[in-house]
């Protein structure tokens, strides 16, 4: 998203993205296809435009990094998640 775009567009582009994600699962007969999946991705979205209205409010010029680093930790968590449950399955 780009950074001069308002939050209107950038909800309005999340409401987009996920969209186009329940038409491939509709066209392409993966997973069930509702009107709800829309309507809370977008209110994720929502959430998260705000979220970082907020922190950018307070953060200013050190957003980005703290983001960032914030979505790496929870990247990495996921991952040892995933193996854990994978390595758990196997036996």
């Amino acid at each position: 998203l780009k950074r001069n775009w308002s939050a209107g567009k950038k909800i309005f582009a999340g409401l987009i993205f996920s969209l186009i994600l329940e038409v491939c699962q509709f066209a392409f007969a993966l997973g069930m296809c509702d009107i709800t999946d829309l309507i809370a991705n977008t209110a994720g979205a929502c959430v998260g435009v705000g979220l970082y209205s907020l922190i950018k409010k307070a953060l200013k010029d050190k957003t980005d990094k703290a983001v960032n680093s914030v979505c790496l930790a929870g990247e990495i968590c996921f991952i040892c998640l995933m193996i854990v449950v994978t390595v758990t399955n196997l036996h």
